[in-house]
């Protein structure tokens, strides 16, 4: 860190290069760079660049964590080069789960068309009161959060979920849609989009956006679970049809099998599953005999009748405030 180092110390850097149209696979170079006062791993690219005249593609704006451009992979840790401090060595990426156009530069282009897909603005039902109007920090909740967000991927580059291929469409996108969901002036049917554009239902819940975030948005908590608890109260796709069967078996049960649930969720799909579950079950993985009990409404434990009482007192509550 900043602190271990001393003023002309030699930093080993280790850069990861490759040019898709000239290298046959990626390759590595390493720098030995005289450490400055407050130095920045931005800073010290440049110095490569600047100094030692070598060629290295890198992409950076405004230098104060405001512009997202200068994401990078620092010592296996997604970070941005403008404000992360220099290591006494250090190795350098490309952030993961993209596409690379030369060395650390990325493909951003599937976050602009996807952005596009969310309908990234404010879709009012009203007239526009004019300018300034008058909102309050109370009907925007946990929108003025997503604000935040500076478009820097590093959160999708984390994501277990998301790569280049996959369908769900990674925090970032998410980020910004929950942006316009949770603010109050907006009308468009946000729950719609989420289900049919973004595959939502594909978030795994680990957390590990909201611990590459350098702004400190709750990407999860603040703003992928909302979206779901939207699409829950909207009664919309897959999401809602779980959660009713969640809630059906703790009613009912006490308890949540994982094999019925899957069962009940899938539905006819689960004849896809077939082969898995025989394996599964060869392995010792799942019980036939539970999974029979759970769909036929075998008994349960008496230490669980607390949590049905509870359950079927807050399906009634909702039930009373729905009428």
């Amino acid at each position: 860190m900043d602190t271990e180092l001393i003023v002309g110390e030699l930093c080993k850097v280790t850069v990861r290069k490759f040019n898709p149209e000239l290298d046959p696979e990626p390759y590595y170079s390493t720098y030995e760079i005289p450490y400055t006062r407050g130095m920045r791993v931005l800073e010290a690219l440049d110095y490569i660049v600047e100094e030692l005249g070598d060629s290295l593609a890198y992409r950076w704006f405004c230098g104060v964590k405001k512009c997202g451009g200068c994401g990078i992979l620092l010592n296996e840790k997604p970070v941005l080069a403008c404000w992360e401090s220099v290591q006494k060595e250090m190795k350098i990426e490309p952030l993961p789960n993209f596409p690379i156009l030369r060395d650390l530069v990325i493909d951003r282009s599937r976050f602009d068309k996807d952005l596009i897909r969310i309908v990234p603005w404010v879709e009012r039902s009203d007239k526009y009161p004019g300018f300034p109007e008058k909102i309050l920090p109370s009907e925007m909740g946990h929108s003025i959060e997503m604000m935040y967000c500076i478009e820097c991927l590093l959160c999708n580059s984390v994501c277990p979920a998301y790569n280049e291929k996959s369908d769900f469409i990674g925090p970032a996108i998410l980020v910004q849609l929950a942006k316009f969901a949770l603010d109050s002036r907006d009308n468009a049917p946000r729950a719609q989009i989420a289900v049919e554009k973004t595959d939502i239902i594909d978030c795994v819940n680990c957390y590990k956006c909201v611990e590459a975030c350098p702004t400190n948005v709750n990407v999860l908590e603040h703003g992928i679970d909302p979206i779901r608890s939207l699409i829950i109260e909207e009664n919309i796709g897959d999401i809602a049809h779980h959660n009713r069967i969640y809630r059906d078996l703790v009613i009912r049960q006490g308890i949540v099998n994982p094999s019925t649930l899957l069962l009940k969720s899938l539905r006819t799909r689960v004849l896809y599953e077939i082969p898995l579950a025989i394996r599964m079950w060869w392995k010792g993985r799942i019980s036939i005999s539970k999974i029979i009990r759970g769909v036929f409404g075998g008994e349960h434990l008496n230490s669980q009748d607390e949590i049905i009482k509870l359950a079927t007192t807050i399906k009634q509550n909702e039930h009373n405030e729905a009428e």
